[in-house]
């Protein structure tokens, strides 16, 4: 390997050089060292100032994480979009020709390989036009993409931080051997701490079955904050009851009936007392046959229409403005806080995931591991499912007149299953450099949980530089592409003026030989001017095409 990497570089005058090899993170160990074993016309040339070692994209997940942080092309600062894989490519379409060729001799067994791939590089140079095409349209909607999703990410992060980050990864670009910004500086949690917060987040759900205290003296906005509390108790109790399985015990039975009966009672003091402020709940609770203060026979307790103003909004009859206001303002704050769970609950699992990974050996070790993650699964879960209900509230408020800010619904988006989804995941498919943030990470006091939380400002900090370099690679890679497309139509140039020249400097004596090879060169020189001409046609529209993209952004810059 050494001979054949110093031997491609005899003679080159390249300033900069790109290595890329599936073991280079052991291999680049005392490079020089062993360059001064061989002879000195091999030996790499003093112009070659920078010599970056990488591990090609689909190679570098067996490798460790120190090797993924110090070898990545998604890392490192003006690859572009290069993967390191183009030189395996071509096995996928020499492997047929095993069969042809492994009765062959050796001469003739080179020549057919020689030929196989003589072919595959000439398809490669017939389809530029296309592919290059393709490649340039993806990467400017991309490098518009990514760089939207960095600026939304930066908008919740103070600007302080993000120039000190900023400077951090800069120097570290310009020296790898600086303080690395991609690498964790927290220390993880441990067991026994994430058992203390799922058993914290289990006592703080049974203290939210304690008592309320409902009285006829209420202001209506704590009615309607304590009806909104009651439907998560309905909620609760309906998932306890269906948790019991098909064969319950007697004393399961007995704790869900006296819970049940101690839930009527609230809700039929809480009806008393909003019928005093909101009678047209009354009303349609008797048009509806609803429970009245003892609770109609046959009627599940986790049944019982509340008939909260977001409910009555679809009515005919609406109530009070103000009543709407102020279940629209405690909607507002539950959706925020149910979001919050959400991104707790997703940070705790993917540290119980890779807790798992690392340290769970055997059955006992991996269903405790199991048992927890399901947990904090649920957790996810439950903060959707109370998100999406907040939301929904939301939004039939918001249709009835009551004055909101115009771009709440900006913040509080509809609410998918991809969405929750831990901060450096994508969606299912995404490789590192095309997945963006989930949007849930966007909306969310950053300043102040930063200051709580040191493990949430360090994945922070981690997946804005992870986002700043797949921008970044992504606006190098148009700029690299129109690079490559310019060096294609002057080699093509380059190689028909080549064929033509030839056309006329050869002089064979025999005059039939000298039509023919005339002619063929002619042909050859002709093929490259057509070939130039197709894919300038192809490509006549890309200068618009990236312009338009660069004006969009422009717009969208101004309007944020």
């Amino acid at each position: 390997m050494d001979y054949i990497f110093f031997s491609s570089l005899r003679g080159s005058d390249l300033e900069r050089l790109v290595v890329s090899y599936d073991i280079v993170c052991q291999w680049h160990l005392n490079l020089r060292t062993r360059m001064l074993q061989y002879p000195h016309e091999l030996h790499i040339s003093s112009s070659i100032l920078h010599v970056t070692f990488l591990i090609p994209k689909f190679h570098l997940p067996a490798h460790i994480e120190e090797c993924n942080l110090l070898y990545s092309f998604n890392l490192t600062k003006g690859v572009a979009r290069t993967d390191g894989e183009a030189p395996e490519r071509g096995w996928a379409n020499i492997n047929p020709l095993a069969q042809s060729t492994k009765e062959m001799g050796p001469g003739n067994r080179r020549d057919t390989i020689d030929d196989f791939f003589n072919d595959w590089n000439w398809k490669k140079i017939i389809k530029f036009g296309p592919s290059m095409l393709k490649k340039i349209q993806e990467a400017a909607r991309c490098s518009n993409e990514h760089k939207e999703a960095l600026d939304e990410l930066e908008a919740v992060i103070p600007k302080d931080v993000v120039k000190s980050w900023t400077a951090e990864v800069e120097l570290w670009e310009k020296d790898p051997a600086k303080k690395n910004p991609y690498r964790t500086t927290v220390k993880e949690l441990s067991e026994s701490a994430v058992r203390l917060k799922l058993a914290e987040e289990a006592a703080r759900t049974e203290a939210d079955r304690g008592e309320i205290e409902i009285s006829h003296e209420m202001h209506a906005s704590t009615i309607i904050a304590n009806g909104i509390t009651i439907q998560e108790e309905q909620h609760r109790l309906l998932l306890e009851k269906e948790g019991l399985g098909d064969h319950p015990t007697t004393t399961q039975l007995y704790k869900l009936t006296e819970r049940s009966n101690q839930l009527r009672r609230k809700i039929a003091l809480w009806i008393e007392a909003q019928a005093t402020v909101m009678p047209e709940a009354s009303h349609h609770r008797r048009s509806k046959s609803q429970t009245t203060i003892e609770g109609t026979p046959g009627v599940q307790v986790y049944d019982i229409e509340l008939w909260l103003p977001s409910k009555l909004a679809t009515k005919k009859t609406l109530v009070d403005r103000q009543f709407r206001l102020f279940e629209w303002q405690l909607r507002h704050g539950q959706a925020h806080d149910a979001l919050d769970e959400i991104r707790n609950a997703l940070r705790l699992q993917a540290y119980l995931y890779k807790h798992k990974d690392r340290y769970a050996s055997g059955v006992k070790a991996n269903t405790r591991s199991n048992t927890a993650i399901s947990k904090a699964t649920d957790m996810v879960k439950e903060g959707s499912r109370k998100y999406r209900i907040a939301r929904d509230a939301l939004l039939t408020l918001a249709h009835t007149g009551i004055e909101i800010p115009v771009d709440w619904a900006s913040n509080l988006r509809p609410l998918r299953d991809e969405d929750c989804r831990k901060l450096s995941e994508g969606l299912v498919g995404d490789t590192e450099g095309r997945r963006t943030v989930s949007w849930i990470w966007f909306h969310f006091p950053a300043a102040a949980e930063q200051a709580e939380d040191p493990r949430l400002n360090d994945a922070l900090r981690i997946e804005w530089c992870r986002s700043r370099a797949r921008s970044m690679r992504w606006i190098e890679e148009v700029e690299l592409l129109q690079e490559e497309m310019r060096r294609i139509r002057q080699f093509l140039r380059w190689d028909e003026d080549q064929w033509m020249a030839r056309a006329h400097k050869r002089s064979p004596p025999d005059i039939t030989v000298k039509e023919g090879s005339t002619a063929y060169a002619l042909s050859q020189g002709t093929l490259r001017r057509k070939l130039r001409e197709r894919f300038e046609e192809t490509w006549k529209e890309v200068p618009h095409m990236l312009e338009f993209f660069s004006q969009a952004h422009l717009v969208d810059t101004v309007d944020a």
